[in-house]
């Protein structure tokens, strides 16, 4: 959704046209804005949380509006029809380009004609479109090594949780729910999907291996349980719940046990968990301000808690860069939500998009590990060493070598733990010596159980190894 022009709002924090009655999308050079019926306007709410595609987002506390100005469409159509970027409707502010920044940004944008995952690298350049399907996908969150992405979709009727190499290839839907599942956190070594659901008829927290089974509800309460999020060894799980009438921040362990309530301020809201790499600190936002939702930050137990933004718009959704030294987050100060960065203590805040459309929950991971491409044969393969193909798979992938590793070479495919399951070896004098076919069998001829697999060479070499998921 767009949301709702300066010109309608000059108090800065953008009421959502849904809530209005109205829906807006911006496309390259045009807006269209027409009227629903007052009952589709009217989003299912849990306890004053919005249930539709933005879950755990706040409402927003604007007055009500009926109509959007002419002036306001006007600008918006003039703001989109110079949007001429590789992504329609995503423009790139020049002094958000900052060649220090490594690692990429995945997040969520309506900028064209649906509402899709996006990348770019942190330094604002090389924007990406990843999905590109006509349903809704929403709020992804990426793996510690950048290779697999969770994202929410409602391609199929309803919110289920998706996962998808970051490339954007091997799209698999993992949850199967009449109610809705989403807003994803990637345990640290990449085997585990905490999520929110309720399909028990409230929001809840559950957990799930990567390939969707063995799904394990961990929370139990009346309230919504939204926003999980793993710390970075493992042993926590941070979310929000409303059980005591506000968004409050809690953690448990991860099999549910050990809750414990880390913020306790009545009549706010304290949303969107996440942990610094380090573990010792808990980002957030909260509604403490009188200027709407802003960034704080807390120590790990709760205390020293500061705010870091202070701006006239809601702020939302803050991850931690891979080094713990810079916060992103989106900010609505402009009359739409931009991404924007930061110092780690709240300074030299910089503005990454620049564009009038919204863009959402962002995911800041190191620099990318190779990410599996699909099959076609010798060209496929990666200048570094290994590409593996279609992943994830259910019946078998191929791994490709690149051009300058045609020589006899072993490889090893490890589980999670490290251990190796099989060994394959390319041979020189094959048809076709660079590529080889695993068929999910181990090297005692059974077939491996569903889970992360990681795929490398058997001699040591320095290359950061493949990640494969394998199905049920």
């Amino acid at each position: 959704m767009v949301a709702n022009s300066p010109l309608n709002n000059p108090a800065g924090c953008p009421p959502n046209l849904l809530e209005h009655g109205l829906t807006a999308r911006l496309t390259l050079g045009r807006v269209s804005v027409k009227r629903i019926p007052e009952s589709a306007a009217s989003p299912v709410a849990l306890n004053g949380f919005r249930h539709d595609f933005h879950h755990s987002l706040p409402r927003n506390h604007g007055e009500r509006g009926t109509e959007m100005p002419r002036e306001a469409i006007l600008t918006l159509a003039l703001l989109s029809a110079v949007c001429l970027t590789l992504i329609p409707g995503i423009c790139l502010s020049e002094s958000g380009r900052d060649s220090t920044r490594t690692g990429v940004l995945i997040f969520h944008s309506d900028a064209g004609a649906n509402d899709d995952i996006y990348r770019m690298n942190a330094d604002g350049t090389g924007l990406e479109r990843l999905t590109d399907d006509p349903g809704t996908d929403a709020l992804p969150n990426v793996t510690l090594d950048g290779s697999m992405t969770a994202f929410d979709s409602d391609r199929d009727g309803n919110y289920e949780v998706y996962i998808m190499n970051s490339d954007g290839t091997g799209e698999t839907r993992l949850t199967h729910e009449a109610g809705e599942d989403g807003f994803c956190s990637w345990s640290p070594d990449g085997t585990k999907i905490a999520f929110y659901s309720d399909r028990d008829g409230d929001a809840e927290i559950f957990v799930m291996n990567a390939d969707g089974t063995d799904q394990e509800q961990l929370t139990f309460n009346s309230a919504a349980d939204y926003d999980p999020a793993w710390a970075p060894d493992g042993e926590s799980i941070a979310f929000m719940s409303r059980r005591h009438g506000y968004g409050e921040i809690y953690v448990m362990n991860p099999d549910g046990t050990g809750e414990q309530r880390l913020t306790t301020r009545p009549s706010y809201d304290d949303i969107h968990p996440d942990w610094s790499p380090d573990g010792a600190r808990i980002v957030f936002s909260s509604g403490l301000s009188a200027s709407g939702y802003q960034i704080h930050v807390m120590d790990a137990d709760g205390t020293d808690i500061t705010g870091l933004t202070d701006s006239s718009g809601d702020s939302y959704f803050p991850a931690w860069s891979p080094d713990g030294s810079e916060i992103v987050f989106v900010s609505g100060r402009y009359g739409n939500f931009e991404i924007m960065i930061m110092d780690a203590d709240g300074n030299n805040e910089e503005r990454i998009t620049d564009n009038a459309s919204n863009e959402w929950r962002v995911s800041w991971c190191g620099a990318q590990a190779d990410v599996p491409g699909p099959a076609g044969g010798d060209d496929e393969a990666s200048p570094e060493g290994l590409r593996v193909y279609p992943n994830p798979s259910r019946e078998g992938v191929t791994i490709a070598l690149s051009e300058g590793r045609r020589a006899a070479v072993r490889v090893n495919i490890c589980d999670i733990q490290g251990r190796v399951v099989r060994s394959l070896i390319f041979g020189a004098g094959a048809e076709r010596p660079g590529v080889v076919t695993w068929n999910l069998l181990d090297n005692d001829r059974r077939r491996v159980v569903p889970g992360v697999y990681l795929c490398s060479f058997a001699d040591g070499s320095r290359h950061a190894p493949c990640k494969l998921v394998i199905l049920r």
